[in-house]
Formats: C-alpha cells, structure tokens, sequence
C-alpha cells in the first residue's frame, strides 16, 4: 500500500544497454557491490524462520528490534538501509496521470514510474542480483496506481526485459494486488493471457506478491473498501465494516477469510504453472486506526500473532512450495512501522512503534514471534568487486570478496583461486589465502581479496575461480553461492564514441574518440572520413588518419576540421567515421567500428517563445471598450545557413463556450534575413472587445514555400488566453501544474499539482455576490467566487473536474463582524443545482477539511467546479439537527 494516491504522467526515455558482465567490467576505482544477489534471500532455502517475516517501512524508526528479516516502502533506493542485517525489496511505482476518477490507465502516456532512465540505469548496475517489485497494486482505483490490466503486462514485460538485459542476476516480482478474491484473480488471468498473447511466453515471475485484506469489492466511488479492479464491473466479497469480517482467520462457509483466500490463491499459482514459485505477502495487517471498535492495539497485536502462526503452519502436499515443505507461503511483511499519512488523510492502524521509538503493544507481538524463531546459520558468499579485474598488455588483477549472508559470525576457514585452461583442459592453483571470522549480514566490512596473473600468450580461453571454504569446514546449507567464476577470452575490440559534429556554412568540426575495448593490445590501423550528400549519394573522402596499438580500455579522442564546397542541392548530408574500413584487422565486432553523423545545411526558422501581455482595459462598461494585449515571438534561424525574408501570420481567434471559433483579427509582418543562430523579436500589438477565450497563433511561412522553409515543423506556435476586467486566469501546462492566487477580499489559492492533467488548461477565476441562505445553521460570508476550466478552446461543464484541486482561503480580510464566535467553524460551500452543500462532499472518498483557526486559513479539496462561498456553520443547541457522514475506507 502506498501512503497515498499519486498521479503523474508517465514517460520512458530510450535506455542505452550497457550489460553487466558479471566479474568482467572495466572500473578505474573497485569497490564492493553490497548487496551482491541480495534477490536470492527471498528464495528457498529459509534458513531462519524470521527471516521470513517483513514489515512495511512507513517512518524512520530504527528497525533492528522487531528482529525481522526484510522489509519494503514501496519504493526504490540507491542505498537502502539494513537495520539489524535486514533485507531490502526494490519497488518500482507506477504514478499514474490523465486519469479521471474511479478510472485506469490504458496506455503508456498515461503512466510515469518512480525511477526511469539513468537514475534506473545506474541502481540496476550499482546492485547486481537485486529483486525487484515491478508495481504496487495496480488493481486498485484507490491507493495503488490503477492500471488495465493489459497495460500492466506490458509495463511489467518492459521493465523485466530492461533489467534483465542490464543484470542478469536480477530477480523479479508481481505488483501485489489488494486482495487474493475471484474478481482480482480475474484480473491477473487477464495480464496472463495478454502477456502471453503478445509476447509469445508466458510471463516470467521470481515471486508472486500478494497483498492480504479482506475488503468489500463494490462499484467504485459508491461503497468501502477495495472497490472492483479495472476491467470488470462485476461485483465480488461483500464484507461488513466489522471486525469479525475484516479480520476473519478462518470460515467453515465460503465467506472470505485469511486461510480460505491463502488456499485460493495458492491454488491459482498452481493452476497457471506458478506452483514452483515462492508466494510473498508484501503489504498485509489491519488498517482501520486503533480508535475503532473492534481494532484496538490489542486486537491488532493478537491479530498479529495468529496470522504468524497460520504463516508459519499452512502446508498443502500438492499446491504447496515443494522447495519450501509444501508451505504455501514463504515470507510477509505487516503494515507497517508508523504510518504517518499526508495531511488531509487517514492514519491507518497496525503500528509497531510509537513516535518515540518504542514498541507499540502491536510492535511487542511482532518481536515476540521474531524473537522465538531464529535459527542461527552462517552462509560466505563470494561476490565481484565493481570492475572484477584491471588488465594490462601481459598481466591482469583478479579481484573479489567474502561476505557472510548468515545471521551468525562465522568461523575461521580459507579459500583458493584456481585457474582452468579451456585450450588444455588443465588446471592449476594460483593462490590461498586466509578467510577470518564474517559478522553477520550488512553488520560488517567483507574480506576483500586480490589476485595478480600473468597473462600468456595461449591463455586465449580460460576460467579463474574463487572458492571459498573448499575444504566444507564450515557448516552451511547454502554452499552455491560458494564459488565465483571469471570466465576469460582474449580478444580486441575497436569501437568510435562520443561522435560530435559541429557544422558551419561550408565546413564541419568533428570529434570523436576511439577505444580499444577488448582485453589485449589492438595492432594498428586507419580511420577514415567521409561525406554524402543525400540528393546525389556521391562519397567524398574527406580525410583518412592512422590509428596507433592501444592497450585494453586505451581510448584516443581526435578532432578535425575540414572544408568543402555545397555543389549539390540537398538539404541534408552524412559524415561518416569508420575504422579500418577496409576490413584488414581480424576483428570479431566489427558492429561498433562506425559512427554517422546527419546533419543539415539550410536556414530553418523557428518560433522560439511567443508570451501575451496581461490586459490593458479602457472605455466603459462591463469589458470597456477596448481591451488592449501586446503579443511578443521570438524568432531564430536553427539552421546552418542565412535565411531570406518570410512573412509572418499572427491570428487571433475567439472561442464561444462550445469550443466554436469566432475569427477576430489578422495582421502580418516580414522577418528579415536572419544568419544562422541569430534572433529577431517582433512585438505586435492587437485590441478585442468582448470577454472570452483567445488563441494567440504565430505562422513562419503561412504558405510553406520551400524556397523560404524547409522544416514546417517549428513554424507555428499558440497561447491561449483568457479576457475579462474583473476575472484573472492561469494556463496550466500538465506536466508542471500550477498555482492561482487571487487577493479579492480573502486571498484565495487555487492548485492543479503537477501531471494530473492529459493536456494544457486554463483556470479562470471570477468574483461573485452570494446573497442567498441556505439554512439557519450555514451562515454566507462575503467570500464567493466562480471557478471555470478551459481546455481546447472549450469550457468543461462543471461536473467534469477530471482531477482534484487544492483550494487554501485566507480570510484576515473577510467581514466576519455578523457572527458571533471568533473563530468561527468555516467552511467552503458550493452550488449544486437545487441548493449549496459543503465543497468536500464533490470528491469520493472525500478529503476532511483543514481549519487553522490560529493562522485563520481555510483548506479543502474540490471535484467539480462551478460557484463556491465560505460559510460558517452554526453550533447546534440541541439534538434536532445532525449532519451523518459515512465512513468510507480506501487505501492511502
């Protein structure tokens, strides 16, 4: 469960496959990998039954005396924390953007994870052998990130075909769905069959995850609970907000229960194949807060204790983890430590420490079932340094180190490094040495260990291993990850990088380097330069250069300028580097000997900014009778060559409410010749007379003649604007969001966050007189507004907010003279169409009011829009009127 609901748009930037060879990877600086296969801790064998047991990390808290084995916080980290030699799940979120309510995403667009591109790039690098948890509860509307669940198998089969190819030690598990019912299972036959449908294998899973409630599945928005996962209308377990439903261990019918749903699921594992897979609960325990009937701490801690137990007992011979004695699940994690929510949400219940650190009754429980099943075991592993090995012309460093995986110091023992010559099948020692006592996992520094071997002339094909207790002197159940094995081929490999071309009008500087990335000495050789122009394919020599013997991983940049003369029309042109073009050099990889470079040559004029000044109103009446804007654009030559003059079309259209545009105004001006990278700025005034929405649009070349512009593409740009005296508005780009603050009477705060929107908007703001009462208990003040959003030229009915917008009033400047109490009970009401009700109730669920009395500051959230007042609600004098709010539950 993520603590709250996140919504951003997603995007995937191209990723550079950069493969991690395990133990051979050039590093200028060594240093340890330290979490080297730390995915296989969460596969058979368990060695310790507390190793099994995992907490949700919510807080801060110093973990160590919960005595657990792992945890998560839905999330992923460069340097994760291992309180107490805990281990760590990555968690790879899906925010999801452009989505209105109780709706899911359907496409890629829609979508932005937690970590992406270089960021991603370097974790997956930095913690070779990790697992990763690809989504968080993509079957929920609430507090997951909703997600079809087609667009689910392909977001997972991107990112486990992403990682793979960069660690392919890397271990992988499901996003786990809110609850293990029939309609979810439903949901997950669905990601099964498209994934399979698309990609022609089924979908590769490590672990199955699974979150573990028993909540009501009703319509969306409507009822408590889970709701139904997208995909389905159907309704599934109809459970009562009660304890004895929601914490139900056991049933002798067929209500939900905590075995019964166990048994189910472990039963559709089986069913699709997965029978061999380890089934981990990642986010389970009770989330009403303690305040409620029936879940006190008490409730929760004994809750926790029989939950343990039916963990640690439930087997099944046939559906059950052969590896694993037939269990049916192998490791959990409670939620969590200390939920803290964001302001405006619920604190759930569950938690095992108080905010000073110490346990909580539930915390204790926890302990006391960690506590009495510990096993003490040690486990060495042998692990590659980043890097592995330094290699020069004649010898190479083999380096490596031993850590221990266990929960025990380890005895003393030692280890040897042997080496096997494929071409002989021989083989020979190289070294022993000494291995000391290991404390327990992430509570020490490893043994580092380093190994110099000469390098002979028919070593071409060999294998260096590092073994660590050889000789079995230490007791251990997991001795496969004893070993660590360099496999070794000899070989040069020439490739160009970094290529850089910077052209000018009859010339071009180039800049690339040339690596010998193999691992011996590269003889020497050519590059050579050419030139192509598109409109004749004719190749032109440009320049040919010698390439000295470079030692592995010996880079040489160069830098050249050349001139020629432009003889043919084309616009475009191609230099091309390529080593040892005429193939002389015995090369395996000859797929990186070349670079290509196309690039331009002609004038390309683009508009580069365009900004609209704020109004100058003049005249009478409701708009004046003039209003008059000053446009400004900027325009540059992008291309390489001199521009001629070009008209330019400036149009002004207005926009009823139905989105129908209303031509105003037209004017044109010449843009004169412009060098290459030189800009001209054209300030054009224009006046209109009636209120509305405007589309300011600038055209290079209307008539897109060649002779002016090749390149269309950067030719056009628009503002939109909004023209009122008395309203004031705001253009929203989607991706960075975006504030309105109007100083009218109270100053009043109106926040679209960031990538919640599918496209750009404008918000308008518009004062307004309520004079109207509603009842004797809701008091108006003088603070009343109307919100209105734009978007394609188009007003959105008011119904139609397809997200939630912060509104925070500060009423210092309000006339509150007419109420009786200081700190009046405020409120923001709006109108609906037969009467007012209080602003919160437009979202579902909805987000409880914030009132700072002190500060005198007003917050809420909105779903709708249309006309709002602040209103103080009158104390009741006796029991005739009362207001009942239902509670309902979602996940935050």
């Amino acid at each position: 469960m993520i603590l709250k609901r996140i919504s951003i748009t997603f995007f995937i930037a191209s990723i550079f496959m950069m493969l991690l060879l395990i133990g051979f990877a050039k590093s200028n600086q060594n240093s340890a990998y330290t979490t080297y296969r730390s995915g296989d801790f969460f596969l058979p064998p368990y060695e310790s039954e507390n190793d099994r047991m995992g907490v949700g990390r919510s807080s801060t808290h110093d973990m160590t005396p919960l005595k657990a084995g792992w945890y998560l916080n839905w999330r992923s980290m460069a340097a994760p924390v291992h309180d107490g030699g805990m281990e760590y799940m990555q968690t790879i979120y899906f925010n999801v953007n452009g989505v209105g309510y109780c709706q899911a995403a359907n496409k890629t667009s829609q979508i932005k994870p937690t970590i992406t591109g270089t960021d991603l790039i370097n974790l997956i690098q930095n913690h070779p052998g990790t697992i990763w948890q690809i989504g968080n509860e993509p079957d929920s509307y609430y507090n997951g990130s909703p997600l079809m669940p087609e667009l689910y198998a392909e977001m997972y089969h991107y990112f486990y075909t992403t990682i793979k190819e960069l660690d392919p030690l890397a271990k992988f598990a499901t996003a786990g769905i809110v609850q293990p019912s029939l309609l979810r299972m439903g949901y997950l036959d669905t990601v099964l069959t498209h994934y399979e449908e698309t990609y022609g294998e089924p979908m590769h899973v490590d672990v199955w995850s699974i979150h573990l409630y028993l909540l009501n599945e009703g319509p969306c928005g409507s009822s408590w609970g889970a709701a139904v996962p997208p995909g389905t209308s159907d309704r599934g377990w109809d459970i009562d907000f009660v304890a004895s439903d929601i914490l139900r261990l056991t049933s002798e019918d067929d209500e939900p229960s905590i075995e019964s749903s166990l048994h189910d699921f472990r039963q559709w594992m089986y069913d699709n194949g997965y029978g061999d897979v380890p089934l981990i609960i990642t986010e389970y325990g009770i989330l009403p807060p303690p305040s409620y009937a029936g879940f006190e701490n008490d409730v929760a801690a004994q809750f926790l204790h029989d939950t343990f137990n039916i963990f640690l007992s439930m087997t099944d011979d046939e559906i059950g983890l052969q590896t694993d004695n037939g269990r049916l699940v192998q490791m959990w994690s409670w939620f969590s430590t200390d939920h803290d929510p964001p302001a405006g949400y619920f604190k759930y219940g569950g938690d095992l420490f108080n905010k000073n650190g110490s346990l909580t009754v539930v915390g204790e429980a926890f302990v006391a079932k960690s506590s009495i099943n510990i096993t003490p075991y040690m486990d060495l592993q042998v692990a590659p340094y980043e890097g592995g090995f330094s290699a020069t012309v004649d010898s190479m460093v083999i380096d490596g180190y031993i850590t221990n995986q266990g929960n025990m110091t380890t005895t003393e023992t030692i280890g040897r490094i042997t080496l096997t010559n494929h071409n002989s099948s021989t083989s020979q020692l190289l070294d022993t040495f000494h291995i000391p006592s290991l404390p327990p996992r992430y509570q020490g520094n490893p043994v580092y260990i380093s190994h110099t071997l000469t390098i002979m002339p028919n070593f071409n094909y060999y294998t260096i291993t590092i073994h660590a207790d050889p000789e079995n002197v230490l007791t251990e159940i997991n001795r496969s990850n004893n070993t660590l094995h360099y496999v070794f081929h000899t070989h040069f490999d020439m490739i160009l990088d970094n290529m850089l071309v910077t052209p000018t009008v009859n010339s071009a500087a180039v800049e690339a380097t040339i690596v010998n990335q193999g691992n011996s000495v590269s003889p020497e050789t050519i590059a050579q330069l050419t030139f192509t122009d598109h409109f004749s394919h004719a190749v032109q020599i440009v320049d040919t250069f010698n390439i000295p013997a470079l030692s592995p991983y010996q880079n040489m940049p160069f830098h050249i300028k050349k001139s020629w003369a432009f003889e043919s029309p084309s616009p475009y042109y191609t230099l091309t580097i390529a080593i040892d073009p005429e193939h002389a050099l015995a090369e395996t990889n000859r797929a990186n000997n070349q670079l290509r470079h196309v690039f331009k040559h002609f004038s390309d004029l683009a508009v580069i900014d365009l900004a609209v000044s704020p109004a100058t109103y003049t005249g009478t009446g409701s708009l004046g009778a003039l209003v008059t804007h000053v446009a400004t654009t900027t325009i540059m030559n992008t291309g390489t060559y001199a521009s001629i003059e070009a008209p330019m079309l400036m149009n002004i259209t207005q926009f009823d409410d139905d989105g129908q545009a209303l031509p105003c105004l037209t004017s044109t001006v010449i843009i004169p010749p412009l060098n290459p990278n030189e800009t001209y700025q054209q300030v054009i005034p224009f006046s209109v007379v009636k209120s509305g929405i405007y589309e300011v649009m600038v055209t290079i070349n209307p008539e897109n003649l060649p002779s002016i512009d090749l390149n269309k593409d950067n030719n056009q740009k628009h503002v939109d604007i909004f023209v009122s005296p008395e309203s004031i508005f705001i253009s929203i780009n989607p991706i960075e969001g975006g504030i309105l603050t109007s100083a009218h009477n109270a100053t009043t705060t109106i926040e679209v966050q960031p990538q919640v929107m599918t496209g750009s908007i404008i918000l308008v703001y518009e004062p307004i007189t309520v004079t109207e009462s509603i009842s004797p208990l809701v008091h108006f003040t003088d603070h009343a507004f109307k919100l209105s959003l734009y978007q394609n030229h188009q007003r959105l009915p008011d119904d139609e907010l397809p997200c939630t917008i912060l509104i925070t009033i500060d009423y210092h400047n309000v006339n509150l003279e007419k109420f009786s109490d200081d700190t009046p009970d405020l409120r923001l009401y709006y109108q609906m169409d037969n009467g007012w009700d209080e602003a919160y109730l437009t979202c579902q669920p909805f987000y409880p009011v914030r009132h700072d009395e002190e500060n005198r500051v007003l917050t809420t959230r909105i779903c709708r829009l249309g006309k709002f007042v602040l209103s103080q609600i009158i104390p009741e004098t006796n029991d005739s009127h009362k207001i009942y709010v239902p509670f309902i539950l979602t996940k935050i």
